[in-house]
C-alpha cells in the first residue's frame, strides 16, 4: 500500500461523521473543567455521574423553601407588563416566582418563537422540516428535537435519545 493509499485512508476516517471528530466524545464545550462529553449514561464513569444533554442545568442542590409568589400570569403583572409566573427552578414543591417574559424570539431557546400575547416562548410552528432548525423535526405542526437511537440518525449527536449539535456532559447530581 503507498504513502497516498495511506493518506486517503486516514483523511475518510478523520473527516467522516458529518465533518465532526471520529470520536463522538471528544468536544470542548464542557462547562466543568473536569468534565467529560458524553451522549448516554453508559459514557460516564464518576459513579454517580449522569449525561446531561446539551444547555440542561446543574441542578439546585438543596431546594429553596420559600413560600411561592404568584399564581397567575396576571398576579406578576402589576409590577411588570411582561412578567410571568413559571414554578421554580430550585423550589421544593412547585413553588412559582414572577420572571420577566420574553419580548422576541432572541430571548428564547432554540426552536421556540416568543408568543407576544403572553410573553412565553413555545415551539416555533411550522408545516415542514425545512422550517426547523437543524436536528429539528415539524411534529404536530411545531418544530421539536428529532429522536435517536445513534449519531448517525442526527445532523449532530444524538444524546438520550434527542438529536443535539453537541454531545452531552457528564455531571454528578448537585449537592
Amino acid at each position: 500500500m503507498g504513502i497516498r493509499t495511506l493518506l486517503l485512508f486516514a483523511c475518510i476516517a478523520a473527516c467522516s461523521s458529518n465533518g465532526r471528530s471520529p470520536d463522538p466524545l471528544d468536544c470542548e464545550h464542557t462547562q466543568s473543567p473536569d468534565s467529560k462529553c458524553c451522549l448516554s449514561d453508559e459514557n460516564c464513569t464518576g459513579g454517580q455521574e449522569l449525561c446531561a444533554p446539551p444547555g440542561a442545568s446543574f441542578g439546585c442542590g438543596v431546594c429553596n423553601t420559600d413560600p411561592t409568589a404568584c399564581g397567575s400570569d396576571a398576579e406578576c403583572r402589576g409590577a411588570n407588563p411582561i412578567a410571568i409566573c413559571v414554578e421554580r427552578t430550585c423550589g421544593c414543591s412547585a413553588q412559582r416566582d414572577c420572571v420577566p417574559g420574553c419580548t422576541s424570539d432572541a430571548g428564547c431557546g432554540i426552536g421556540q418563537s416568543c408568543n407576544l400575547t403572553t410573553n412565553r416562548c413555545a415551539p416555533t410552528e411550522c408545516t415542514t422540516t425545512a422550517a426547523c432548525p437543524q436536528d429539528f423535526g415539524c411534529i404536530g405542526n411545531r418544530c421539536l428535537r428529532k429522536g435517536c437511537i445513534t449519531s448517525s440518525d442526527c445532523d449532530g449527536f444524538c444524546v438520550d435519545g434527542l438529536c443535539y449539535q453537541e454531545a452531552g456532559e457528564c455531571r454528578a447530581p448537585a449537592a
